[in-house]
């Protein structure tokens, strides 16, 4: 008897041992990825042109976490195509960014919800371009309601902007990548597509999708020169999430625009997968020690106070 516990007490401890290593490993693989990827770039002294190319295409780069994307590439000296919604932001940011870094910025006014029809008109606009960073981020999250509720062209609508548009331009680029062997391209998913989210269960659905292409996309791509980057933040204080507002919950776990721009600085193209934000990791980290179930029900709680508010659209 006492040999079969001394057996169970072994056995207990090897698997202790082992999922302590498989934390650690998970916890910590990023951060030292990013310290590794910063050292490099100190040691090597390239700049992002030569690194990558010297154009770099952000989609839904006129506001919000885009835009402050577009600013962190165009600081790196990278000229700067941005495709977005052809309003007034559009021209605003372009015109920005050209005068505060000294880059050129070209912009391709369109509006993903209007489908597959638009990637031909794209793909001219992109012809003879040197591409060497591809930031997919443009996303909507329309309304926050129970399934039934949202008409059907809605959900098409958060299919074609937050699924269809980071497809369809990583098929034109990456080609183009592989034939120089160098190039990046970043994937913007979210927290949430670790967990299915009620009342939100479309945003959550294509970010999912766009998790798992992203991370397939990195193996695929590994030996090719091409590095794929997805980021899953969590709450950061934008048009996207401005609904949320009277969660005290999205008040407890929300990082502010210009804090998170401010770490992407640091983590873009260092590493294969982050959150983008320290803050951002830590809830990853707790949250992942929470049931499914348990997580599914506290978005409920989240979204429950906003239902039926009013659309936010962002790209």
């Amino acid at each position: 008897m006492e040999q079969d516990c001394s057996y169970a007490n072994v056995f207990l401890q090897v698997i202790g041992a082992l999922v302590l290593v498989a934390w650690i490993y998970r916890t910590f693989k990023s951060g030292l990825a990013i310290v590794w990827g910063s050292l490099k770039d100190l040691v090597l002294r390239r700049d992002w042109k030569q690194k990558y190319g010297k154009w770099a295409v952000v989609t839904g780069g006129s506001d919000g976490i885009g835009r402050q994307i577009s600013i962190l590439l165009a600081k790196q000296g990278l000229n700067i195509i941005i495709i977005a919604r052809p309003d007034d932001n559009l021209q605003t940011t372009a015109d920005q960014i050209a005068s505060d870094y000294g880059v050129q910025v070209k912009t391709v006014g369109v509006d993903f919800a209007n489908g597959w029809q638009l990637y031909s008109f794209i793909q001219k606009e992109l012809d003879g371009y040197d591409i060497g960073v591809l930031v997919n981020n443009a996303g909507i999250l329309l309304k926050i309601d129970s399934f039934e509720n949202i008409a059907y062209n809605e959900h098409q609508t958060m299919v074609n902007v937050n699924i269809n548009a980071a497809l369809m331009l990583t098929h034109i680029v990456t080609p183009y990548m592989k034939s120089r062997r160098k190039g990046l391209i970043v994937n913007i998913a979210s927290i949430s597509a670790y967990t299915p989210a009620p009342f939100a269960l479309m945003y959550a659905a294509t970010k999912s999708f766009i998790y798992s292409f992203s991370r397939a996309l990195t193996v695929e791509l590994r030996d090719s020169g091409v590095k794929v980057q997805t980021i899953t933040p969590s709450f950061v204080e934008t048009k996207l999430t401005k609904k949320m507002h009277t969660s005290q919950l999205y008040h407890l776990t929300t990082v502010h625009l210009d804090s998170f721009a401010n770490s992407l600085g640091i983590v873009i193209g260092k590493t294969e997968l982050t959150t983008g934000h320290w803050y951002h990791a830590v809830q990853h980290t707790l949250s992942s020690w929470i049931p499914i179930e348990w997580r599914m029900k506290l978005f409920e709680k989240v979204s429950m106070p906003v239902i039926n508010g009013e659309n936010v659209k962002t790209n």
